[in-house]
């Protein structure tokens, strides 16, 4: 199941609903930043599923402060890694880290890992 609020669908866009990873290899799936709101992404994935492709999230340096000080958003990445082949799901969450149970973003995932 994927939810998102009206505002929150601009930072789901684009997000695909599938991602084929060869083993071994790695895919990078750029993620749209509301740091400046408070929001983090956060990728969660059942232990089972983590044998088969390992999903994190990288964050770039955020901008440098500057005079006054701006609230400018560092880029987010999602690297999914495969690690064995078969399928996994995960959830990709658009949280507060204070307001985990209302995501501003959560969409399901399928992860494939192919030769």
């Amino acid at each position: 199941m994927s939810r998102s609020s009206h505002e929150g669908s601009d930072y789901a866009a684009g997000l695909p609903d599938k991602v084929t990873v060869p083993l071994g290899a790695e895919v990078r799936v750029p993620l749209r930043s509301a740091a400046g709101a408070g929001y983090v992404w956060q990728v969660i994935c059942p232990a089972q599923d983590r044998e088969v492709a390992a999903a994190t999230i990288e964050l770039e340096n955020p901008p440098l402060q500057k005079h006054p000080p701006s609230n400018l958003p560092s880029a987010a990445t999602l690297v999914i890694l495969g690690r064995k082949i078969g399928k996994a799901s995960c959830k990709l969450r658009l949280v507060r880290p204070w307001s985990l149970a209302t995501p501003l973003v959560e969409k399901d995932m399928e992860l494939e890992v192919t030769r």
